[in-house]
């Protein structure tokens, strides 16, 4: 299921946020897997917001980085939360930074920012608030990026 979102979806400027949460729900299902209790999420949407659109994919995005840049283990567990906050979705998780020599670029970040611009006027926000690293997606009403 998600491989076939990926290529049904990957061209399409903007999808429904009801496909993302779909695919948010599949993705963290198998990070479950993998990480056992090492992981908890909970996703709080009201159902009028589900035609809402926004990029392809862009809820992976966030997810990934999450996964890539924190420690998940069983004392030190991994929390995300995805949420709406007026026009904006919000997806938060708790900071416990990797100890690692990698050097990170901000690759993901810059790749939303990018395909935002192209349809919309409002862009994502990232922030770290109270030990939380949030980042809030607007969310696009119709594919002319009216909010």
């Amino acid at each position: 299921m998600i491989y076939r979102y990926v290529l049904e979806t990957i061209e399409q400027k903007v999808v429904a946020l009801k496909e993302e949460i779909e695919f948010a729900r599949s993705y963290l299902f198998l990070q479950q897997i993998h990480y056992d209790e090492s992981l908890t999420f909970s996703i709080k949407l009201e159902s009028e917001w589900h035609k809402s659109a926004m990029p392809p994919l862009s809820l992976q995005v966030v997810l990934e980085n999450a996964f890539k840049h924190n420690v998940i283990i069983p004392v030190q567990p991994l929390h995300i939360e995805i949420s709406r906050e007026n026009h904006w979705l919000v997806i938060r998780n708790n900071m416990q930074r990797k100890i690692s020599h990698e050097y990170t670029l901000g690759i993901g970040q810059k790749n939303l920012v990018k395909r935002y611009a192209m349809i919309s006027n409002l862009l994502p926000v990232f922030e770290i608030e109270n030990s939380s690293y949030i980042v809030k997606l607007p969310l696009i009403k119709d594919e002319d990026g009216n909010h």
